[in-house]
């Protein structure tokens, strides 16, 4: 995994936020990350709308209150170096580099983070694609995945991904770029107006070219393992999402044999926005039902499909 090191940086404000910016170096790679709270790792994985504090800071402070939060700007993005090797084989590389970083960090509370079991690995659109590539590559590293609006991967020949992968398609990924960004797209993708501001969309669109890297990424380079990880899996999913919509869910469950989707009726394809505290109430009670004071997850945001 290489070397790395870790440094802070000192939040703004007045008030003490649980969850901080942190800096680490990954095998040269400048890599941005929010850190805080003590107990059981949780390490949310964004997607390609925007970076991990447009996707996670309405529940962070809330899942730290738990347990240790962990939300990187994945590689190109927010404040995130670009890898320089830019395939399955070097995103799993610099993930696995950032916990082997982040588990050399003591907890407060709980001692080395490194003498815990595995991480909760959580992901959203594309992040939970890369969750469940880590996962199946790594199961003795993860404690659960949680996947969310996301996880699914291509299945393509290879002669496919090659093409895919070729030059004359750069006009396809810059409308690519063009049409995520679009107020219909982000209509149908998230359904809470009060979301959608305009700081939001600009945020997200600032993030337009690591997106499509990450697409292009997706779609060109054959996965390194079977993704069929061995570990406990849940789908939680918004069932307002005209992009990946629930049967999108049910098929993605049904390939990975693992419990029925849970489902927010009144969420899209970023429930942590759309709804902050139920979603990250249901996140609580599922990888830590001691703590959340539930002996089994309930399924109050379920809906009747």
């Amino acid at each position: 995994s290489g070397t790395s090191r870790l440094g802070e940086a000192a939040p703004s404000g007045t008030l003490e936020p649980l969850v901080r910016s942190h800096v680490a170096l990954i095998d040269g790679h400048r890599t941005h990350c929010w850190m805080g709270g003590a107990g059981p790792t949780l390490l949310l994985l964004h997607g390609g709308l925007g970076d991990a504090e447009l996707h996670w800071r309405p529940i962070w402070e809330q899942l730290a209150r738990h347990t240790r939060v962990v939300a990187p700007d994945l590689p190109g993005f927010g404040q995130s170096e670009p890898l320089r090797r830019a395939d399955w084989h070097g995103l799993l590389g610099w993930l696995e580099a950032l916990l082997d970083t982040h588990q050399r960090e003591p907890d407060a509370s709980a001692g080395a983070v490194g003498n815990a079991p595995g991480v909760a690995l959580v992901g959203n659109s594309f992040g939970g694609a890369l969750a469940r590539m880590f996962a199946a590559r790594h199961p003795e590293r993860c404690s659960q995945l949680l996947l969310v609006n996301g996880g699914m991967i291509p299945e393509m020949s290879a002669r496919t991904r090659r093409w895919m992968a070729s030059p004359w398609l750069a006009p396809m990924y810059a409308l690519m770029r063009w049409s995520s960004y679009t107020g219909p797209m982000m209509r149908r993708m998230i359904p809470t107006r009060s979301v959608r501001t305009p700081e939001f969309v600009r945020s997200a669109r600032a993030e337009g070219h690591a997106f499509v890297d990450m697409m292009r990424l997706m779609f060109s380079n054959d996965p390194p393992v079977a993704p069929f990880p061995q570990v406990a899996t849940h789908i939680l999913w918004g069932c307002e999402d005209g992009f990946t919509p629930p049967e999108v869910a049910l098929k993605l469950a049904d390939a990975l044999s693992c419990a029925a989707p849970i489902w927010f009726s009144a969420a899209g394809h970023m429930p942590q926005l759309d709804i902050p505290d139920q979603f990250a109430g249901e996140l609580i009670a599922l990888t830590m039902p001691a703590r959340s004071g539930r002996s089994a997850p309930e399924r109050s945001h379920e809906a009747t499909r």
